[in-house]
């Protein structure tokens, strides 16, 4: 019998064909997740296969696995497959169902300046980017209502007790975290000699939380304190350029929320919380860990280590090279990331028995 090798792995003749079939009778029952993995195994076998990635890109919308819609039509767009505009318009759809707006609102001003589009097509298209305009202004209108609502009441309070900046400086050394998160979050309105240098001293108490040293750094930032500023984690003092702390307000960068959307595509419909608390827990690990988190090289290694470390703490153990697996990863590697978590944020403490 012939048989084709993919690297170790031997084919039978006609497997692709095989797998598209059985993808598209799942479909017509309805069963989109085994739609998902037939797709998925005939596009192992031709990973070019442009009819099987349209399909595939279908499958996944409906499944409402929205990040992998939106990375498979993007490579797609790159690689010219498929008819542009249905490409295209999934991927515009999938970024409206992840909220982000203003790539929606960024992508199509280009692409409405680059291409003839068909006046149905053109008005369509046209009609969202206005919509994520008016939901930009929305949001950034009421996020600055919202700072400046909370300057005022700190400046009331400031103005009606003048021993709340020293109640406020003694809670930062002395509450828990929840009140020390919500003392920050004040003190970042307050531009004094008196705030700045306590904010200063937070970040060498060595027994302070290493999150909070974060957000700390923040509030430093938002004052437009120049220069750099030392700070105790993990055993050793380092100096940060001040304008060079992120923005924490705008949340994980590109990378960073890779791994939480890898994470989301292979659990969702398994569980679909399960990403919620990886999301927590990953947030946390770089918050906690600035500035010193690691740089994103693979995002499978991260995510698959980002699951284990999720199931652990909520008394779930899926064996280590299942989840290598399933994230097309080594387990080695794995591991390697899951010891830095671990560095961090103490797992083992965490595990649900």
């Amino acid at each position: 019998m012939t048989k084709k090798s993919t690297g170790n792995v031997i084919l039978l003749p006609h497997l692709f064909e095989r797998h598209v079939d059985l993808a598209i009778e799942a479909r017509q029952a309805g069963d989109f997740q085994l739609a998902k993995e037939h797709m998925e195994q005939a596009l192992f076998i031709r990973p070019d296969d442009v009819q099987a990635m349209v399909y595939l890109l279908m499958t996944y919308h409906d499944l409402g696995l929205h990040q992998a819609s939106h990375s498979l039509a993007g490579e797609m767009l790159k690689k010219g497959y498929g008819e542009f505009i249905d490409i295209f318009r999934y991927y515009i759809i999938a970024l409206i169902q992840l909220e982000r707006y203003e790539e929606v609102y960024d992508t199509l001003s280009l692409v409405l300046e680059e291409q003839n589009f068909a006046p149905p097509v053109y008005q369509e298209f046209q009609e969202i980017r206005k919509s994520c305009e008016i939901l930009l202004e929305s949001t950034s209108e009421g996020w600055e209502e919202e700072r400046l609502i909370m300057s005022q009441v700190v400046q009331n309070n400031l103005d009606g007790n003048p021993e709340y900046l020293t109640k406020l400086i003694r809670e930062l050394s002395i509450a828990d975290f929840e009140r020390q998160l919500q003392v920050i979050e004040q003190l970042k309105y307050i531009d004094s000699p008196q705030c700045i240098q306590a904010l200063k001293d937070f970040l060498l108490n060595r027994e302070a939380d290493p999150v909070l040293k974060t957000f700390v750094l923040g509030a430093l930032k938002e004052l437009d304190v120049p220069g750099e500023v030392e700070v105790y984690k993990w055993g050793r003092n380092t100096v940060i350029p001040i304008q060079l702390v992120p923005n924490l307000e705008e949340g994980l960068s590109e990378p960073e929320r890779s791994v939480v959307n890898l994470v989301e595509q292979k659990t969702y419909h398994r569980d679909p919380m399960f990403v919620s608390f990886a999301l927590q827990m990953w947030i946390e690990f770089y918050y906690a860990a600035y500035p010193f988190q690691p740089s994103i090289i693979n995002i499978g290694d991260w995510a698959a280590a980002l699951h284990i470390a999720t199931e652990q703490t909520l008394g779930q153990k899926t064996p280590v090279e299942e989840v290598a697996e399933l994230y097309h990863v080594s387990s080695p590697s794995i591991m390697q990331c899951y010891q830095f978590m671990d560095s961090i944020l103490n797992l083992s403490e965490r595990c649900v028995e």
